[in-house]
């Protein structure tokens, strides 16, 4: 029970921090501060790369080499 009044209070805090962030957003357009507004978009729309997953052999172990995985995409995309 516990559990579930934290995951809602964790939700309905992140749409206020959102909410809060829009606002600021707006209140910057309006005033031409767009260093401001492009700032809260780019915390609004972060991306966060994935890190590469490892690659495994024909026989199922894990090249750690990068030359190794240059080689094992080589050879799958001539099969």
């Amino acid at each position: 029970m516990l559990d579930k009044e934290v995951k809602s209070r964790t939700r309905k805090d992140k749409q206020n921090f959102i909410h809060n962030l829009a606002t600021d957003a707006e209140t910057a357009a309006k005033t031409g501060n767009n260093k401001t507004v492009f700032h809260i978009m780019k915390q609004l729309c972060k991306h966060t790369p994935t890190p590469n997953k490892p690659i495994k052999d024909n026989q199922g172990r894990i090249l750690l080499s990068e030359e190794q995985q240059k080689q094992r995409w080589a050879e799958h995309f001539k099969e």
